[in-house]
């Protein structure tokens, strides 16, 4: 066999054992299933009460913020888990500051001051049910522990920018049963009290509340909901002011009313309110409601969406007063976050077996079929398997821990060597490396690089900024849409993170628009206000507190065209009256199947290489045998 023959043998040789290798190494990816990494994440320090999520040092990483109790002392603290790129990647370096009032039952990071850093917000219950409000100033490194409250409110108050200047503000009643906005200035100090102006009676706000600053009507401004008692109120946000837009009354027959959440459930381009209703006061008969149009009727209701309580021959319910009341149980929660990346946002909720145990579960969103999808065409399938190995966990929650796009979950459960300490674990899911996803983060506009800290305002994450992006892709489906609030919730332990990301799906095209709306009036007005109004035709005393609104100028919006997938893109809205301005950068975090296929063609490189190698080494081999030969053969020309 020539040379040549045999070269062309061994390269056919090669690219089979690359084919084998391939499938081996396609097979070992899809087969991978969900990993522990909290020893990477937390290391040894992990006994902890999550409270909420945000870039405390402005260093575009997501810190954790959380209460922890001293066992020895009973002193409780609040501090700061910063974030790093080497194990562990949550750290507890940053500042603490003790419980103010002895007893925090929320933290809420924000601007109040519109410094361009993040504060803490801390609500500590009183024995008499009510709230009092501290708030630790930030500048980026340290904490100014408060030792005087700033207010007293009832309930937890809802996070959020009443009059789009970029400084955080509240909403929710004062001591006396009146419902007021409270808001901040750049002055530290106690907020100015708006109450509410109402042209009817209006009914008390529901404890536990869970109120939202969210986009209800897609047209990228941030709304207001309410929960009140026995309804839910739409009041929609325009240039002047908040007017009733819509009641939702809830029904007769439910005795449990869980936290409400917002989501695209159906990638139609608007959130709607989604819930739990319980007719028994068990929950073991609980379904998951959203306000939509129904399937059936053609009307807006609350429809049921597909949920099995049943897990081969176990039995599970809602947390309800009928079952004992764990950490993060008072209330029925639903986290939402896309968790596979296939565009469809999935939840995190707890539940209750039938020996009063908690444990939670991962719900993902999936098409419905079937007898029972006449109402909805989506549905929730509980993947029970997943969080299975967290036995007695009560909370769940959705994070970013490698910054890389790809939803992680953490997990507060009950130690397995101490029954009375609960302790955080971190969890990966391994299977979903080729799905694409985008980013998107709104900072504070107030300042950018003459900040008072002298930073960009990364970590200033408001209430409020919406998005909508859409992409064609490569199924019968078409254009894809969908559209989320940035922090539309922030009571009761929402742990909301402090981005929105989108799933893509396994989409490679351009993200052809991405729409970024922020609730900003470019024309202050002194009589921006809190009004209600049944109907869009309004009597002449109500007409002077509205005036006409343009899409040109309310909300500020900004338009992007053609961004690459597994891209994050933060949107500074400064100046914040010129969205054309505005300050935009883009980062582009390779995928997985994008390395995968880098290594591949390396390996495929290497391999030709050899081959190649020995190849050339044996044709050496061969000519010097040759040489020899021939050396060693008698020339007849020199007799």
């Amino acid at each position: 066999m020539s040379a040549s023959s045999k070269f062309v043998a061994g390269v056919q040789r090669s690219s089979h054992l690359f084919a084998a290798a391939s499938v081996v190494l396609l097979l070992l990816c899809c087969s991978a299933h969900a990993d522990d990494i909290t020893h990477q994440v937390f290391a040894s320090y992990n006994k902890f009460m999550p409270a909420a999520f945000g870039d405390f040092n402005s260093d575009k990483h997501t810190d954790i913020f959380a209460i922890e109790q001293d066992k020895n002392s009973g002193t409780c603290f609040v501090k700061v888990l910063l974030s790093y790129v080497d194990p562990p990647l949550l750290r507890p370096d940053g500042p603490n500051c003790t419980c103010p009032g002895g007893n925090i039952k929320s933290v809420v990071p924000g601007d109040f001051d519109g410094d361009g850093s993040l504060d803490l917000l801390l609500l500590s219950v009183r024995p008499d049910g009510l709230y009092d409000v501290y708030i630790a100033w930030g500048n980026l490194k340290i904490l100014i522990c408060p030792t005087e409250k700033i207010l007293t409110v009832r309930g937890q108050p809802l996070m959020m920018d009443y009059n789009g200047d970029m400084i955080a503000d509240l909403f929710g009643e004062d001591e006396d049963n009146t419902r007021s906005f409270f808001l901040f200035s750049t002055k530290r100090g106690p907020p100015d009290q708006i109450t509410v102006i109402s042209e009817t009676p209006l009914k008390p706000l529901r404890i536990p509340s869970s109120h939202g600053f969210v986009d209800l009507d897609g047209n990228l401004a941030a709304d207001l909901f309410v929960t009140a008692d026995g309804q839910f109120e739409i009041w929609e946000n325009t240039l002047s002011g908040f007017f009733l837009s819509e009641t939702i009354p809830i029904p007769d027959w439910a005795t449990v009313v869980g936290q409400t959440a917002f989501m695209d459930i159906a990638l139609t381009g608007t959130n709607v309110p989604i819930t739990v209703l319980c007719r028994k006061e068990d929950c073991t008969d609980g379904q998951i409601y959203v306000w939509t149009k129904s399937l059936k009727s053609g009307m807006k209701e609350f429809v049921p969406v597909g949920f099995s309580l049943v897990e081969k021959t176990v039995s599970w319910s809602y947390p309800s007063n009928s079952h004992p009341v764990y950490p993060y149980t008072d209330t029925i929660s639903l986290r939402v976050a896309d968790h596979d990346l296939d565009g469809y946002p999935d939840l995190l909720l707890t539940l209750i077996d039938s020996s009063n145990k908690p444990q939670v579960v991962l719900a993902f969103n999936r098409p419905c079929s079937g007898a029972g999808c006449s109402d909805h065409e989506r549905q929730f399938i509980a993947a029970w398997d997943i969080l299975s190995a967290y036995p007695d966990s009560v909370l769940a929650t959705f994070f970013d821990v490698f910054e890389d796009g790809r939803v992680d979950t953490l997990i507060l459960h009950k130690d397995k060597d101490d029954p009375e300490q609960y302790v955080m674990s971190a969890n990966t899911d391994t299977q979903q490396y080729d799905a694409m996803f985008l980013k998107v983060l709104v900072p504070s506009g107030r300042c950018y690089s003459e900040c008072k800290n002298k930073n960009v305002p990364y970590g200033t994450s408001p209430a409020g900024p919406t998005f909508r992006y859409s992409i064609t892709t490569g199924d019968t489906k078409g254009l894809q849409v969908s559209l989320a609030t940035q922090l539309s919730q922030s009571s009761h332990m929402a742990l909301q993170l402090p981005f929105i990301l989108f799933g893509l799906g396994r989409n490679w095209n351009f993200v052809e628009t991405l729409e970024v709306g922020l609730p900003i009036k470019d024309t202050p007005t002194s009589n921006y206000g809190f009004y209600n109004k049944t109907s869009l035709t309004v009597s002449t005393q109500s007409d002077r507190f509205f005036t006409s609104v343009s899409a040109s100028t309310f909300p500020s919006v900004r338009n992007f065209t053609q961004i690459i997938p597994n891209s994050q893109v933060i949107v500074i809205p400064y100046p914040m009256d010129k969205p054309l301005n505005w300050v935009t950068k883009l980062y582009i975090t390779p995928s997985k199947a994008l390395k995968m296929t880098a290594a591949a063609l390396l390996a495929v490189c290497l391999l030709v290489a050899v081959v190649i190698a020995v190849l050339h080494y044996r044709e050496k081999q061969e000519d010097k045998k040759e040489k020899l030969q021939q050396a060693q053969t008698f020339h007849f020309d020199a007799m």
